[in-house]
């Protein structure tokens, strides 16, 4: 965590004395130190001097509840001040309100409505969200090409998630070329710490199809996503430890990723444990362990999108 003692005080000083860039640079230095309560107070200045960028800011404050309460009716009123003054990104958040039914009613329709105003400025969130909504027929007719057009749009702005989504449609085609592209956009959004993309990639070097097996490249990923919080990689890289598959074999560092993955609610990954407790401490064989899926389901499902 940043020391806000460590904020150059001229810059204090300027924001005290309301210069507006300065404000929002102060708040942008306390929300990245976590001191979102102080933060939330200078986008409130720097956003009533018309700042749009701490408009767009402050609503996503209101909507995390971070520094305020929580509060999404705020949320949509910076948004739409911020969108009123021309910037794109605050368009597609007041659509997520209508997704989601967030201080509004529900209604995929408006959802749509909204992103399609930030695809009109090129707005890369705006383009992942209305793809999704195309790929899963909500609130518009189901429609995997334009779900693509949309996802494309948004990967070529470097969207990690619109990257994974992007390269889940491109698996569902079926093609040699298609999978390859795949490929290509998982290496970039997994580059970029994109945890859902570096599992997929791993189970794509475990199951060696798409490309070249190798279970230390798949391990190495699995490694990654697990330790960004993924919980399937998490019980993934608990099996390649207790077969000693792409690393060495360690029953005890199986046990410790397959623990993580079950704080998290991985049903496999508790079921494994509850078999490891009833074998021998020293054996690492004889189990019928849950193993890792084939790379059918998680790796090749256009539809599933990141959040």
């Amino acid at each position: 965590m940043t020391s806000p003692s460590a904020m150059p005080e001229d810059v204090k000083q300027l924001a005290a004395s309301g210069d507006v860039a300065a404000q929002e640079w102060l708040a942008d230095f306390l929300r990245n130190a976590d001191q979102h309560a102080e933060s939330a107070q200078w986008y409130t200045k720097a956003a009533e001097q018309g700042s749009a960028t701490a408009q767009y800011n402050l609503g996503w404050a209101y909507f995390h509840g971070r520094g305020v309460a929580r509060d999404y009716e705020q949320a949509r009123e910076w948004w739409r001040r911020a969108a009123e003054q021309g910037l794109s990104r605050a368009l597609g958040s007041i659509g997520l309100l209508f997704e989601h039914g967030h201080g509004v009613p529900q209604s995929f329709e408006q959802a749509a409505r909204w992103y399609q105003a930030g695809c009109d400025r090129d707005d890369a969130p705006s383009h992942w969200f209305l793809g999704r909504l195309y790929a899963n027929g909500l609130g518009v007719p189901a429609d995997r090409a334009k779900a693509i057009e949309h996802f494309r749009r948004a990967a070529e702005h470097a969207h990690r998630s619109a990257q994974y989504s992007l390269a889940m449609a491109l698996f569902e085609m079926g093609t040699p070329d298609a999978a390859l592209e795949a490929v290509t956009w998982l290496q970039k959004a997994a580059d970029h710490d994109h945890a859902p993309s570096q599992y997929s990639l791993g189970l794509l070097y475990l199951e060696g199809s798409v490309v070249a097996q190798d279970a230390q490249v798949a391990a190495q990923w699995m490694q990654r996503a697990a330790t960004g919080g993924h919980a399937d990689a998490q019980f993934a890289l608990g099996v390649l430890y207790y077969k000693g598959q792409g690393v060495f074999q360690d029953a005890d560092k199986a046990a410790q990723w397959w623990a993580r993955a079950k704080e998290q609610g991985h049903v496999r990954a508790r079921h494994n444990l509850r078999l490891m407790d009833a074998q021998p401490s020293s054996s690492l064989s004889g189990m019928t362990l849950h193993e890792v899926d084939a790379a059918g389901a998680d790796a090749h499902y256009w539809a599933k999108t990141a959040a």
